[in-house]
């Protein structure tokens, strides 16, 4: 056997992965698949690392974060999806959209009694 046995993943180190990925899609598409598998626990860890990330400066992160003004359909060739620019669109607006793995994220952690304050 080459390499020995392979050992699973936990949860950060997967995280820490994704966060890697030098494209904005590919992040997305990985953190999809993580975030939803994702304890309570966890995801509280991360929590504010993700929304630094992809907010920036008013999320404690730093810069523009992804920079989601400037992202659009377009290619800005003419021809809508065609290019970076559109995959890109398409897996931030899937991903944080209504429906998607971070308001789904953060709609667990508002469940999980576990980690919220009670004193208000």
């Amino acid at each position: 056997m080459i390499g020995g046995p392979t050992q699973k993943k936990t949860f950060y180190d997967q995280f820490s992965i994704a966060f890697s990925k030098p494209h904005l899609w590919e992040k997305c598409r990985d953190l999809s698949q993580i975030l939803p598998m994702a304890t309570p626990k966890e995801l509280h860890t991360v929590f504010v690392q993700l929304c630094g990330d992809i907010f920036g400066y008013p999320a404690g992160g730093v810069g523009y974060g992804w920079n989601l003004p400037t992202l659009t359909r377009s290619s800005g060739s003419g021809y809508a999806g065609l290019g970076p620019n559109y995959r890109d669109f398409t897996y931030v607006l899937s991903f944080l959209g209504s429906n998607g793995p971070f308001l789904e994220a953060i709609h667990r952690q508002v469940k999980s009694h576990d980690y919220l304050d009670q004193d208000f």
